[in-house]
């Protein structure tokens, strides 16, 4: 069964269009370790990420969203899933690069051991309150799932999946994120973040990881058994 292993974090305030997130925990090197990255952005305006490399390694992108509350122009909230193996070393640098400067940024990063690089399943919403969807589970699998709005005196409460963290950046904004691991398949698990107050700029996202799966599929094979008949 999938569990996480290291759980790190940092933000930053600064108006930058690299963010370099250093020397973050990644624990004991295993050769099938994964690092999966939980991104969020804030940007005045339309942004969007170009690229992400997690140890020095070229990371996958799970997931992205980004919401744009000004249809094209406005205010931009991003969240990201981005994962990596990275089998040497006991610190990474998470480094993210934007279209454009953005405002703030943070990263929550996790190990986990020999988990796939192509999500199980994913969800998005945006928009809505509460921010709701459904996500299948593959068996023991993992999730890892959060929410961003830009009102700091707002909380959430998750259902489905396991809170982890709930952050305020910069006095700007909040988010959040949660978890679940998941011992048997399941199919449209729900998942819900419930927020308090009037927030805007709201979204949310989660993926579904499954074990990594090596040689491909199963197949049966039937031994025989036979005699030589003497004449």
């Amino acid at each position: 069964m999938a569990t996480w292993l290291t759980d790190d974090y940092e933000e930053i305030t600064t108006d930058l269009t690299t963010y370099t997130f250093t020397a973050m925990d990644i624990g004991t090197a295993v050769a099938t370790r994964v690092a999966v990255a939980l991104l969020y952005w804030r940007d005045t305006a339309s942004n969007d990420i170009d690229n992400v490399t997690i140890g020095g390694v070229a990371a996958t992108q799970m997931l992205k969203l980004a919401f744009d509350s000004g249809g094209g122009g406005g205010s931009t909230s991003g969240l990201a899933v981005y994962a990596a193996v990275v089998p040497s070393g006991t610190t990474a640098d998470v480094v993210m690069e934007l279209s454009t400067g953005a405002i703030r940024a943070a990263c929550r990063l996790r190990t986990a051991d020999d988990i796939s690089l192509t999500a199980h399943d994913t969800l998005e919403a945006s928009g809505a309150d509460p921010l709701v969807g459904v996500i299948n589970l593959a068996e023991d699998g993992l999730i890892c799932a959060a929410m961003a709005n830009n009102d700091t005196t707002s909380t959430v409460a998750w259902t489905g999946v396991t809170e982890l963290f709930e952050e305020i950046i910069e006095a700007g904004s909040m988010w959040s994120g949660a978890y679940h691991d998941a011992g048997t398949e399941e199919a449209n698990r729900p998942v819900e973040a419930d927020f308090t107050g009037t927030a805007g700029d709201h979204l949310m996202i989660a993926v579904s990881f499954a074990l990594n799966v090596v040689g491909g599929s199963s197949i049966p094979v039937k031994m025989f058994a036979y005699r030589r008949r003497r004449v």
